[in-house]
């Protein structure tokens, strides 16, 4: 039996699918890549340090206009409508360094459609962490939570919870692109094509 191997374009093209279209990686610097969130209770740390300051203009619901802080994003798809609540900080005393900003947009980074945010902890004292409370999502839309710092000096180690009530169900990690499949396809038959001379 002669194997049919898929040719190296064929192969980078389909990466390139999988990379731009499969949510599966660390949480990123654009919304995609970036955490798919399947299930909940969820819980992650992390680091702003490093990335870049992608969304520099915030939601208009916590009182303020601008987070100028390295961001990160995850992103959840809403099986079931219910209620979501969002919790993260930088979990140190809310200063400069640790004001933590975060959001809840649909849409892509490059042109937000704001559904919420918080921005209410900096005060000197207490925990730094920002919260949503029981918000309601809708099924069948996808959501994108940004992970922000009011000021450019507000980044650092970061903790991110997220729970769910009143019935909210998520849906699992989509899966990769059909074109995939398409462009695996062709692969094949242009080897094919070579194998048989007639290129």
């Amino acid at each position: 039996m002669i194997k049919t191997p898929l040719s190296l374009t064929t192969l980078s093209l389909t990466a390139a699918f999988i990379g731009s279209g499969a949510p599966a990686h660390a949480a990123g610097m654009d919304i995609t890549p970036g955490t798919f969130i399947t299930t909940l209770p969820f819980s992650d740390t992390g680091t702003t340090i490093g990335f870049t300051d992608d969304i520099t203009s915030h939601d208009p619901f916590d009182g303020y206009t601008s987070s100028q802080g390295p961001d990160v994003f995850y992103n959840f798809t809403v099986a079931s409508s219910g209620l979501i609540t969002l919790s993260y900080g930088f979990g140190a005393v809310a200063d400069d360094a640790h004001d933590a900003t975060l959001g809840l947009f649909t849409g892509s980074s490059s042109a937000p459609t704001w559904i919420t945010g918080a921005d209410a902890q900096w005060s000197g004292t207490g925990n730094a962490n920002e919260v949503i409370s029981n918000f309601p999502v809708t099924a069948g839309t996808t959501y994108h939570i940004l992970l922000d710092g009011f000021s450019a000096s507000s980044q650092g180690a970061y903790t991110l919870s997220v729970t769910g009530s009143g019935g909210l169900a998520l849906a699992e990690v989509p899966e990769p692109s059909s074109a995939v499949l398409g462009v695996a396809a062709l692969g094949t038959a242009a080897w094919r094509r070579r194998r048989r001379g007639k290129v």
